[in-house]
């Protein structure tokens, strides 16, 4: 112990090994902040919101997975520095043995599952079999079991070098496999909002995919490093590889926490009881006729009912008076969309309209889109861009009025 703290003692540190204590340091606080605000926040926002124990329930089991997938980054980070700093892993080796950096691997085999767990908890109402977890450990017993059997020579040994980043490189494998994974249920869940909210703005999930597409490259960057051949013109790429995660981990976390908090209890339990959202793809479809569609043009174009900033496919559905499977079936097969984009479809009509007749001084383009039924600036700018090849200002300039004439008056 004396040789460690002695070691400790001298100026060992470089800036690289600064910025994993610092990211461990943060991963900790934010870990902890987390923890706190899924025991004792959380229950406040139930309490305002009036939402049901289940919920509750969910909510604060999703902040605790996040705050332990905040945490174990950080634990990595620590392991990765105890490993990559020569001092102190000299030091780990001489007195305990190199055969305990093998074994401290084990924390690498688990971000990715808690990443996992965490979105899957938001988007899903089942959790995951407890037993999923058993995945990592069996797989970090099986890359054990490589050194053990003595079949870390030859090949393996002049690409890995140690033991142990033969483990570590499977727990990043499986890390970026499970992030490919979670991008694909968060694809999924994207798909299934649009056939059942008008709007989009409280249930986003972009930032999980920044965050999950973030670390998913921070684990498929750490397998990258075995493979590049043991020559100076490499060791630039190499250490950028090597250290570049790290500064995205800074990146990332900050995101994590921040829309965490913000978006990550609205998205939990967003759609309604039953089983899924009805997505018009089933094998057996529904029959429609023309009084269905005729009904449904007439609640949109005569009663506005895409003005309702918060309208879903239920609420119009029952204003129909016919079931969601048939409403979600007969808007994807006759208008050829989903129901975001049919709601969509009037409120932009109807913005291209008064953009084209109101006088720009009299009634801003904001007035406009939150009459229509938007919420966010943002959104409306960007589907109003992408559906009309312009934006707002440059539809107007184009198309809209541009003075209005003052009344004449007789002497």
């Amino acid at each position: 112990m004396k040789t460690l703290l002695g070691a400790l003692g001298q100026p060992i540190f470089n800036g690289y090994d600064v910025l994993i204590l610092t990211i461990f340091i943060e991963s900790v606080i934010f870990s902890a902040f987390y923890f706190f605000h899924s025991q004792v926040l959380i229950q406040f926002y139930a309490r305002s919101a009036d939402e049901s124990k289940s919920k509750l329930r969910r909510r604060r089991y999703s902040a605790v997975v996040l705050s332990d997938f905040m945490l174990l980054v950080g634990v990595s980070e620590l392991v990765f520095l105890l490993t990559y700093n020569a001092t102190l892993s000299g030091w780990v080796a001489n007195n305990i043995g190199i055969w305990s950096f093998s074994l401290i691997a084990l924390v690498f085999f688990f971000p990715g599952a808690l990443l996992f767990r965490y979105v899957t908890s938001l988007i899903y109402r089942r959790n995951l079999s407890r037993y999923f977890f058993l995945i990592p450990v069996a797989l970090f017993f099986m890359a054990l079991m490589v050194d053990f059997l003595g079949l870390f020579d030859g090949r393996l040994q002049e690409m890995f070098w140690r033991p142990y980043v033969l483990v570590a490189t499977v727990a990043f494998a499986l890390n970026a496999v499970l992030a490919v994974l979670t991008l694909w249920h968060l694809r999924r869940y994207q798909k299934q909002v649009q056939h059942y909210f008008g709007n989009l703005d409280a249930v986003d999930a972009r930032w999980l995919v920044i965050v999950t597409g973030g670390f998913g490259l921070i684990w498929t960057m750490a397998l990258i490093p075995p493979f590049i051949p043991q020559e100076d013109r490499w060791l630039v790429l190499q250490q950028v590889i090597i250290h570049l995660p790290s500064v995205l981990e800074v990146i990332l976390l900050t995101v994590a926490i921040l829309f965490g908090l913000s978006q990550g209890v609205r998205i939990v339990n967003v759609f309604p009881d039953r089983k899924t959202t009805d997505i018009p793809e089933v094998p057996r479809e529904p029959e429609f006729d023309s009084a269905l569609l005729t009904k449904l043009e007439h609640l949109m174009v005569e009663e506005n009912w895409y003005r309702r900033a918060d309208i879903t496919v239920d609420q119009f559905a029952e204003a129909a008076g016919v079931s969601v499977k048939l409403v979600s079936h007969a808007i994807n097969r006759h208008f050829e969309k989903n129901f975001y984009e049919f709601v969509n479809h009037y409120r932009i009509e109807e913005i291209k309209s008064r953009l084209k007749h109101e006088n720009p001084s009299r009634v801003p383009i904001q007035k406009i889109y939150e009459d229509a039924g938007f919420r966010s600036k943002s959104s409306f700018n960007t589907l109003f861009r992408k559906w009309v090849g312009m934006t707002p200002s440059q539809y107007r300039k184009k198309f809209g009025v541009t003075s209005v004439r003052p009344l004449s008056t007789s002497l």
